[in-house]
């Protein structure tokens, strides 16, 4: 039988429950649950069934835990390729994309128009569509936007509309009442 691995004397000094509830991670919450039920005397085996994790993955917390605290216990950042957007240029990216919003005259700029825009003036090319998605949302931006209005339309027209609505059963196109 593999020896089990020793729990530090502040292990039950810490409200695991709660502080997973409080946990915006899901990785982490998850681990946190775990060393809840390790503190309520279940077994790792135990644990990893109830949490769908392996065995190892379950001694892998409590080892981290042991080192690190529960710092040991948050996600780290993970390797991956890095953006061809450095984070440098998000402020710029950002002014052009709303001042790109801000200039069109009706409708709304596309992720086609913010790559083309990308690659001219930033020299940065995305093959992908999905690429372009990624730093507009890491910028920030919704792809939910209002409905685009009409450059042609009349705002002396829609007041006189709404006027005409307000004043109680009148006709919006012409104004006559309504008995």
């Amino acid at each position: 039988m593999p020896k089990r691995i020793q729990l530090p004397d502040d292990f039950y000094q810490h409200d695991f429950k709660q502080l997973a509830k409080v946990e915006k991670n899901p990785r982490t919450r998850v681990r946190l649950i775990g060393l809840s039920h390790i503190q309520n005397g279940k077994s790792y085996e135990q644990v990893a069934q109830y949490l769908l994790q392996s065995l190892s993955a379950v001694k892998q917390w409590v080892r981290h835990y042991k080192d690190d605290g529960i710092d040991g216990l948050k996600e780290k950042q993970r390797s991956g390729r890095p953006s061809k957007a450095h984070t440098q240029n998000h402020t710029r990216l950002l002014k052009s994309i709303l001042a790109m919003q801000d200039n069109k005259k009706g409708g709304r700029v596309r992720l086609k128009d913010i790559q083309n825009m990308l690659s001219k003036d930033f020299n940065i090319h995305y093959q992908d569509i999905s690429g372009v998605h990624y730093l507009v949302t890491k910028l920030g931006l919704s792809g939910i936007s209002s409905r685009s209005k009409d450059p042609k339309q009349d705002k002396e027209v829609q007041a006189h509309t709404k006027k005409l609505q307000t004043k109680g059963n009148r006709c919006p196109v012409c104004g006559h009442r309504f008995n």
